[in-house]
Protein backbone atom coordinates (compact mmCIF):
# COMPACT_ATOMS: atom_id res chain seq x y z
CA UNK A 1 0.00 0.00 0.00
CA UNK A 2 2.85 2.41 0.84
CA UNK A 3 4.60 1.51 -2.43
CA UNK A 4 1.40 2.21 -4.38
CA UNK A 5 0.96 5.55 -2.65
CA UNK A 6 4.59 6.53 -3.32
CA UNK A 7 4.29 5.36 -6.92
CA UNK A 8 1.14 7.38 -7.47
CA UNK A 9 2.72 10.45 -5.85
CA UNK A 10 5.81 10.11 -8.06
CA UNK A 11 3.62 9.68 -11.13
CA UNK A 12 1.64 12.78 -10.17
CA UNK A 13 4.81 14.85 -9.75
CA UNK A 14 6.16 13.70 -13.13
CA UNK A 15 2.81 14.36 -14.78
CA UNK A 16 2.66 17.85 -13.27
CA UNK A 17 6.18 18.65 -14.48
CA UNK A 18 5.47 17.45 -18.02
CA UNK A 19 2.12 19.26 -18.11
CA UNK A 20 3.75 22.48 -16.90
CA UNK A 21 6.46 22.29 -19.56
CA UNK A 22 3.87 21.56 -22.25
CA UNK A 23 1.73 24.51 -21.10
CA UNK A 24 4.74 26.87 -21.20
CA UNK A 25 5.72 25.59 -24.65
CA UNK A 26 2.17 26.16 -25.89
CA UNK A 27 2.09 29.70 -24.46
CA UNK A 28 5.37 30.59 -26.19
CA UNK A 29 4.16 29.04 -29.45
CA UNK A 30 0.91 31.02 -29.28
CA UNK A 31 2.80 34.25 -28.56
CA UNK A 32 5.08 33.73 -31.58
CA UNK A 33 2.10 32.93 -33.79
CA UNK A 34 0.40 36.16 -32.66
CA UNK A 35 3.51 38.17 -33.59
CA UNK A 36 3.62 36.42 -36.96
CA UNK A 37 -0.06 37.18 -37.65
CA UNK A 38 0.44 40.84 -36.75
CA UNK A 39 3.39 41.11 -39.12
CA UNK A 40 1.65 39.25 -41.94
CA UNK A 41 -1.52 41.32 -41.68
CA UNK A 42 0.08 44.73 -41.17
CA UNK A 43 -0.94 47.12 -43.94
CA UNK A 44 1.26 49.99 -42.76
CA UNK A 45 4.90 49.28 -43.55
CA UNK A 46 6.32 51.50 -40.81
CA UNK A 47 4.43 49.39 -38.23
CA UNK A 48 6.54 46.39 -39.21
CA UNK A 49 9.48 47.66 -37.13
CA UNK A 50 7.30 47.80 -34.00
CA UNK A 51 5.99 44.29 -34.63
CA UNK A 52 9.51 43.00 -35.26
CA UNK A 53 10.60 44.62 -31.98
CA UNK A 54 7.90 42.65 -30.12
CA UNK A 55 8.97 39.43 -31.81
CA UNK A 56 12.60 40.21 -30.94
CA UNK A 57 11.69 40.58 -27.26
CA UNK A 58 9.90 37.21 -27.33
CA UNK A 59 12.91 35.60 -29.02
CA UNK A 60 15.25 36.95 -26.35
CA UNK A 61 12.94 36.13 -23.44
CA UNK A 62 12.57 32.48 -24.47
CA UNK A 63 15.93 31.98 -26.25
CA UNK A 64 14.13 31.00 -29.45
CA UNK A 65 17.14 31.68 -31.69
CA UNK A 66 18.72 28.50 -30.36
CA UNK A 67 15.62 26.38 -30.96
CA UNK A 68 15.93 25.98 -34.75
CA UNK A 69 18.34 27.02 -37.49
CA UNK A 70 15.50 28.91 -39.21
CA UNK A 71 14.93 30.92 -36.02
CA UNK A 72 18.63 31.79 -35.82
CA UNK A 73 18.65 32.91 -39.45
CA UNK A 74 15.52 35.00 -38.98
CA UNK A 75 16.94 36.62 -35.86
CA UNK A 76 20.24 37.44 -37.57
CA UNK A 77 18.57 38.75 -40.75
CA UNK A 78 15.63 40.68 -39.31
CA UNK A 79 15.71 41.04 -35.53
CA UNK A 80 19.36 42.03 -35.08
CA UNK A 81 18.76 45.21 -37.08
CA UNK A 82 19.70 48.22 -34.89
CA UNK A 83 16.42 49.97 -35.73
CA UNK A 84 14.47 46.93 -34.53
CA UNK A 85 16.67 46.58 -31.45
CA UNK A 86 16.01 50.20 -30.43
CA UNK A 87 12.27 49.89 -31.05
CA UNK A 88 12.17 52.72 -33.56
CA UNK A 89 9.59 53.00 -36.33
CA UNK A 90 11.23 55.17 -38.98
CA UNK A 91 9.35 55.97 -42.15
CA UNK A 92 10.58 54.37 -45.33
CA UNK A 93 13.00 51.57 -45.92
CA UNK A 94 10.34 49.05 -46.88
CA UNK A 95 9.95 47.99 -50.50
CA UNK A 96 7.51 45.42 -51.82
CA UNK A 97 10.46 43.04 -52.32
CA UNK A 98 11.69 43.52 -48.76
CA UNK A 99 8.20 42.97 -47.31
CA UNK A 100 7.81 39.82 -49.43
CA UNK A 101 11.21 38.56 -48.18
CA UNK A 102 10.18 39.24 -44.56
CA UNK A 103 6.94 37.33 -45.01
CA UNK A 104 8.72 34.45 -46.72
CA UNK A 105 11.37 34.20 -43.98
CA UNK A 106 8.74 34.51 -41.24
CA UNK A 107 7.09 31.25 -42.36
CA UNK A 108 10.12 29.28 -41.10
CA UNK A 109 9.97 30.76 -37.59
CA UNK A 110 8.59 28.55 -34.84
CA UNK A 111 7.96 29.02 -31.15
Amino acid sequence: MVETWLGSQAAKVVTDIVAGKWKKHREVHDKVELHKRRILTSRIASNLYRELYGLRETFLEHNLMEKHDANRGFFDNWLANPVVEMGWSPAGGWTQERIAALRRDLKGVSG
